[in-house]
């Protein structure tokens, strides 16, 4: 920045703010290396608790849906598992779809 006092020009400097975890965790998931890292993690999970692999590649059943509620510790009963449905834009409840389940978790970082 450039500054104009008592006829001389002089230079201001301002120093750079230092980065933040969160702003760094921030650039990293926004980056390809980190987007591609979360995607084929997350697909790993997905491929984990599909009911059945054959028939339907890019999808979890009712049985594969409650596992995976159950291992993340949300009971069917409880409202988290409403809004765990919406984050995932489930077509029907206890179905999730692959482009859902990677977009809703990659959404949240």
């Amino acid at each position: 920045m450039r500054t104009r006092s008592s006829g001389k020009s002089e230079y201001l400097c301002l120093p750079l703010a230092k980065p933040t975890r969160a702003s760094k965790r921030r650039k990293f998931f926004q980056s390809p290396q980190g987007a591609g890292g979360a995607t084929s993690s997350i697909n790993k999970i997905f491929d984990s608790y599909r009911d059945s692999p054959d028939d339907n590649p890019d999808g979890i059943g009712i049985e594969g849906a409650m596992k995976f509620l159950g291992d993340i510790q949300v009971q069917l009963d409880e409202v988290t598992c409403l809004g765990i449905a919406e984050l995932l834009k489930s077509p029907s409840m206890g179905e999730f779809t692959r482009e859902g389940f990677l977009n809703g978790w990659r959404a949240v970082g």
